[in-house]
């Protein structure tokens, strides 16, 4: 089979998982759903690590650039990660750990400091970056909720799962063919 050949192959398998997916309209809202909560997901964190950035720097605080950009992507990755709009729904419990991880951030600091008058007192990307520390862990607990605790959205995120093994399921033997 030349390349062009598994190439129109390939786009008939993707196509008839697109239709499989159009077919049942529950399954392709959750995936939508999924996608529009990632996308968003994404730019409140890209948000939330430039704040971070300008945060420190406007406090003159020594901060490690590059540490910040690898925990920014790794925080990233992982959010695009637990939330794939195929992936298995048990993935999302790890949101529950990372608001709890989160929020004992945000009390260690109170349990050192006291309060938290250090944000408020330095200007207002301190304030911003408090509030967006705050609202994390919080929306993570609520995102976790939703996807984990009603039957319905584990019913709909296995659906979705098992239409896509189905179709990696066709891919892989399209290639192991050639």
């Amino acid at each position: 089979m030349s390349n062009e050949e598994l190439r129109e192959k390939q786009q008939e398998v993707m196509d008839e998982y697109k239709r499989k997916l159009a077919s049942n309209s529950a399954v392709s809202k959750w995936v939508n759903h999924k996608k529009m909560i990632r996308l968003i997901g994404v730019i409140f964190l890209l948000a939330y690590f430039g704040i971070q950035y300008l945060a420190f720097q406007s406090v003159n605080a020594e901060i490690n650039v590059a540490l910040l950009v690898v925990k920014a992507l790794f925080g990233i990755f992982g959010f695009t990660f637990f939330i794939l709009p195929t992936g298995p729904w048990k993935a999302s419990l790890m949101f529950y750990l990372s608001a709890a991880y989160n929020f004992a951030d945000i009390v260690n600091f109170y349990m050192k400091n006291g309060d938290f008058s250090f944000y408020f007192s330095n200007g207002p990307m301190l304030e911003i970056y408090f509030i967006m520390s705050v609202l994390i862990p919080i929306l993570f607990l609520l995102l976790a909720c939703w996807l984990t605790i009603p039957k319905k959205n584990r019913e709909l995120a296995d659906q979705a799962q098992e239409l896509n093994k189905e179709y990696i399921e066709n891919i892989k033997q399209l290639n192991s063919k050639n």
